[in-house]
């Protein structure tokens, strides 16, 4: 379902497609159902191929790291 090439270790890509559908399910389960269209649709966007999230959790968009764009707990 995601496709996350950017990021070089094979394993490391499953761990992160694996973080991100626990993350899309956590997500569904919190919101109405009839906002869960509308949350595949975004999480879809977000996973593309150029997008995806390096191994500290900064957001990588179109091959580009974004600084500082991690989330905090």
């Amino acid at each position: 379902m995601h496709r996350m090439e950017n990021v070089e270790d094979k394993g490391e890509q499953e761990e992160m497609r694996k973080a991100a559908d626990e993350m899309l399910q956590d997500v569904l389960l919190n919101l109405p159902q009839r906002n869960h269209k509308n949350v595949q649709y975004i999480m879809n966007k977000l996973f593309k191929r150029e997008n995806g999230w390096t191994s500290t959790g900064e957001f990588i968009y179109h091959g580009t790291t974004i600084k500082g764009s991690h989330m905090i707990d």
